[in-house]
């Protein structure tokens, strides 16, 4: 059974050139890449072709959305995938915290 991941990655001020080499692959590699309006193009454009990306920006100008709608966001699919790995209980998540 394979084990799920989730990586926290801060991508600093969002210069490409600044992520590490681990970073980098992480991000290459995810199936799903949740963003905000400091990441930068570079960066988004490092995923595979069938990861998906979800924009939880606070811009409001820009359609995002405000604080208390992104935290409730994360939650809940955090809540939704580790309500799948508790049912599975062979399968664990593993929390790693990459800091740029």
């Amino acid at each position: 059974m394979k084990k799920g991941k989730a990586y926290i990655i801060g991508a600093g001020p969002g210069d490409f050139e600044l992520l590490t080499i681990k970073a980098k692959r992480i991000i290459e590699n995810a199936d799903c890449i949740i963003y905000d309006r400091l990441i930068s193009e570079d960066i988004l454009r490092l995923p595979k072709k069938d990861a998906e990306l979800i924009y939880l920006g606070k811009g409001n100008t820009e359609g995002g959305l405000i604080q208390d709608e992104i935290n409730q966001e994360v939650l809940q699919d955090l809540f939704i995938f580790l309500q799948d790995i508790l049912w599975k209980m062979e399968s664990g998540i593993i929390l790693k915290i990459l800091q740029n």
